[in-house]
């Protein structure tokens, strides 16, 4: 007789496996912490905690644990629901407002050059 043997439905490592883990260990707790509010130093108001998990196409903002470190464990929260990937993106710096305006105006001066052709 020969046994088949199957893949595993989720290698170990791959976000459904960690995400599957995470149920099973009691961490999936996502949304625990997003009636909290603090100051946003970005938007000048007191905003909801949830606004900051999601404000990055669904990512926290990147000032996560500068905001928030005082009001709950926050570097605990992000290891516990987050992929290392996540985080990766995450911990990458912003870039500067700087570098943002002038990108914009080329693009803009590119759109110009464009129309004007």
């Amino acid at each position: 007789m020969n046994k088949k043997t199957s893949a595993p439905l989720f290698n170990e490592g791959s976000t459904c496996f960690l995400y599957i883990e995470r149920i099973r260990a009691g961490f999936f707790m996502i949304n625990q912490y997003d009636e909290k509010q603090t100051y946003c130093r970005q938007l000048g108001h007191h905003v909801p905690f949830k606004y900051c998990r999601l404000v990055q196409n669904g990512l926290p903002c990147k000032q996560i644990f500068n905001c928030w470190f005082e009001i709950f464990p926050v570097k605990e929260f992000v290891l516990n629901n987050y992929s290392r990937k996540e985080i990766e993106t995450i911990l990458t710096p912003a870039p500067s407002r700087l570098n943002t305006i002038l990108d914009i105006a080329a693009k803009i001066y590119k759109q110009r050059e464009k129309t004007d052709s």
